[in-house]
């Protein structure tokens, strides 16, 4: 549930998180001294890794405390030596250090020696994550009851999805001659092995659980084969982020993510465990700076995720077909909407399809093509526009508006597509007509227009400027 209001883990007492001080990892000695742990592993969900994500204080943070931009230098180098000897990777975009655990510290013993220094941001787990579903089994077309419940025959006679439009799936990768999937696929990319596909990269499946998520989120429509997704057209950018059973790294998960946003994703899904830690919310705000939304699985071990708030992540529970939550489900605050979660029919390996149990990998996907289709139907949308249009799309399930129960309630296709305003809208009264030039001529300034506040509506192509084509289309709109 987005507030406005992010929690930190930091922040939090043992006793509100249920955590016992007594399980430590087996990489160091026990941290006592230090006080009790932060983080304990959940075996076959969460694992330590030895490695950790380390974020030294921003500049603006610093900043706020009345430093001067010599007392903030030195303390972001001392920040930066301190870890250094340990540092296996940078992460520029994010300002983020991918470091080895030193020898005789924990997980906790390390994050609490650095955090007490009041120079990190955090310093959190390089978690191994896992897929929050199990691998399905398989099914028939007649049990996609999902696509009735949110409505998306109806949105789709506004628009089956745009192939400009791309989902990128972080997972175990997709299964490249599926019937259902290779004519929508686009390059991907191995995050585990940092290589393109272009370049050799190795995007296969190596366990079912991508090509599945793939499925919810862009199987091609109307070609008499299998199952649909929630957009017919999409193109589906596959992101392997470990190659072998099981899942694998945090930081993979958010390289790649971020090189998703860099080539062209406009939705980027996550179904995997490890969305409570704050290197998380990081990389969702930079895929929001890069023109795409990042949605997270909220997991499938009915916790109370009331404990963290991301502004920049949509953070997606499951519900069943009666539109209760269904009893895996995590819940709380941090979870924005829900969508379907329950005996949902995807495309699967061998070319076939399967049926899942209960599992929040599912729903995240759907919420993810929903947005989809919001921007294959109005490609100049801002990411925060078609956040908001998805959030007020939504089926109200609890309180009012956005509640701490339910969020904003469970997503609806047609709800959310329908109504939106045109590109070329920009007094926003549904139509394009003279009364919208007072607002779009501004916009013809330069390369920063888009930038500028009212602008997204003029930027008509979807191509990132506000320039003579868009014009072009916005005298040719006027005409209709």
């Amino acid at each position: 549930m987005k507030t406005g209001i992010n929690y930190c883990l930091a922040c939090i007492t043992v006793g509100s998180l249920g955590l016992f001080p007594t399980l430590l990892s087996a990489h160091g000695a026990d941290a006592a001294d230090l006080g009790p742990p932060r983080f304990v592993e959940r075996p076959g969900s969460l694992e330590f890794s030895g490695q950790m994500i380390i974020r030294p204080l921003q500049p603006a943070a610093l900043g706020q405390r009345g430093l001067g931009p010599e007392q903030i230098e030195v303390i972001r180098k001392r920040a930066t030596a301190r870890i250094d000897e340990h540092v296996i990777e940078y992460v520029t975009q994010t300002d983020e250090y991918i470091v080895d655990l030193p020898a005789n510290e924990t997980e906790n013993s390390y994050a609490a020696r650095l955090m007490t220094t009041g120079e990190y941001e955090y310093a959190v787990p390089n978690w191994i994550c896992h897929p929050t579903e199990t691998i399905p089994n398989d099914g028939g077309y007649w049990q996609q009851w999902h696509h009735t419940r949110v409505q998306s025959s109806l949105a789709w006679d506004i628009t089956t999805g745009d192939p400009g439009v791309i989902i990128a799936v972080v997972d175990s990768g997709v299964e490249l001659d599926h019937p259902d999937l290779a004519g929508a696929l686009v390059p991907g990319y191995n995050a585990a092995d940092r290589i393109a596909q272009q370049n050799g990269g190795e995007v296969d499946d190596v366990d079912g659980h991508g090509t599945f998520v793939s499925g919810l989120a862009g199987a091609i429509g109307n070609n008499g084969t299998h199952v649909v997704g929630m957009g017919w057209n999409f193109s589906i950018m596959p992101i392997r982020y470990y190659n072998s059973p099981g899942g694998g790294y945090l930081h993979n998960v958010l390289d790649g993510a971020r090189w998703a946003v860099e080539h062209g994703a406009k939705c980027v899904n996550v179904s995997q465990t490890g969305v409570e830690y704050e290197p998380v919310q990081t990389t969702g705000e930079y895929v929001k700076s890069q023109g795409g939304l990042l949605f997270w699985a909220a997991g499938n071990d009915g916790r109370d995720l009331s404990w963290f708030d991301w502004e920049d992540v949509i953070v997606v529970g499951g519900t069943d077909p009666s539109d209760n939550r269904t009893y895996c489900s995590a819940y709380g605050l941090a979870v924005d909407l829900y969508a379907p979660g329950i005996d949902i029919l995807s495309t699967y390996i061998n070319g076939g399809l399967g049926l899942s149990g209960c599992g929040t990998s599912a729903s995240a996907p759907m919420a993810a093509g929903i947005a989809g289709l919001v921007w294959s139907a109005n490609p100049c949308l801002s990411p925060q526009q078609v956040e908001q249009r998805l959030f007020s799309g939504c089926v109200d399930l609890g309180e009012p508006g956005n509640d701490s129960t339910w969020g904003w309630g469970r997503v609806d296709s047609y709800g959310t597509v329908w109504g939106a305003s045109p590109c070329g809208d920009c007094d926003g009264d549904g139509s394009v007509d003279t009364d919208d030039w007072p607002a779009f001529a501004p916009c013809l300034a330069g390369p920063d227009a888009p930038t500028l506040p009212g602008c997204w509506c003029a930027d008509i192509t979807g191509d990132g400027d506000v320039d003579l084509a868009d014009f072009a289309v916005f005298q040719m709109l006027l005409t209709e």
